[in-house]
């Protein structure tokens, strides 16, 4: 059963959880609800009773303290699906300790979440001591370089890592960055699906030192660089990293801008190889 706020079910707050502890949901989606202080206390109450495994709260405001409270609560729990999208930052230290020892968690979602350094930092450590997470949703957060760099190195400290599908779509990560991110593709790394896409600013020094990983890489399935600044020479640095690649299955590139000269040089690679290319799209 799937619960929202603006669902035709109009009922106060009180009643309507009281309905998801009476049918006993392993799923609760309350995405984008105003909770009062008192509505809250009533959430953690509820939740206390449940064996819940996947929970939206997406758009929760709340204070640090309730966050870590609902963080304690959850923490025996095995929840294996957390949506917190367009999360403040307010309590992400409560966050980090719930995804470093948290052994259940699968799937994290924070997009457009609020994060700053300092929030980064912490997550970063989480990350780098998590062993249970496989899903990670970070796009349109504001990650620059340094926020890349310091999440692609604490998966690369992380060796029992098993994270495998990173988003990243959206932020602002320069060539710089991109470089400095390769770090979290190393040989262990298992990785499989990485959505670099739309970051305006990577073009093709970026995703030379990209390809140069992508070639040895043998856990990447799919990787995603629509709608960058990616020109014919870093096409031809991505041809020659497909032909070594003996993993990759799909590469979106779509909205670069990449003319014949390099459209040709990505084709002959797809001979060679078994990867499927999205047709690239000059902008």
């Amino acid at each position: 059963m799937y619960y929202h706020q603006n669902q035709t079910l109009r009922t106060n707050l009180q009643n309507l959880l009281d309905q998801i502890v009476e049918h006993d949901l392993s799923t609760v989606n309350l995405p984008f609800w105003n909770f009062s202080e008192s509505g809250f206390a009533e959430l953690l109450k509820a939740l206390r009773k449940l064996k819940i495994t996947q929970l939206n709260l997406d758009g929760l405001h709340v204070s640090a303290d309730q966050f870590g409270a609902l963080c304690k609560l959850l923490q025996p729990k095995k929840l294996e699906s957390l949506s917190l999208n367009e999360f403040l930052n307010t309590g992400v230290n409560h966050l980090n300790d719930f995804l470093s020892n948290n052994k259940y968690i699968q799937k994290l979602y924070l997009a457009g979440a609020a994060f700053d350094v300092r929030g980064i930092k912490q997550l970063a450590h989480a990350l780098s001591k998590n062993t249970s997470l496989k899903l990670l949703d970070l796009q349109d957060v504001g990650l620059d370089d340094t926020g890349i760099q310091i999440i692609g190195d604490a998966l690369a400290d992380n060796k029992k890592s098993v994270l495998e599908h990173l988003i990243l779509r959206n932020n602002r990560i320069t060539d710089s960055g991109l470089t400095a991110f390769t770090s979290a593709l190393h040989s262990d790394s298992c990785l499989s699906i990485v959505d670099l896409s739309f970051q305006a600013n990577v073009g093709n020094n970026g995703i030379a030192d990209l390809a140069s990983v992508v070639s040895e890489n043998k856990s990447l399935l799919v990787l995603d660089l629509r709608g960058n600044s990616i020109g014919d020479k870093g096409a031809a640095e991505l041809a020659e990293a497909l032909i070594e690649n003996k993993t990759l299955t799909t590469l979106y590139i779509q909205y670069n801008q990449i003319s014949d000269v390099g459209i040709s040089k990505l084709h002959k690679a797809l001979e060679l190889s078994l990867i499927h290319i999205s047709e690239p799209t000059r902008l």
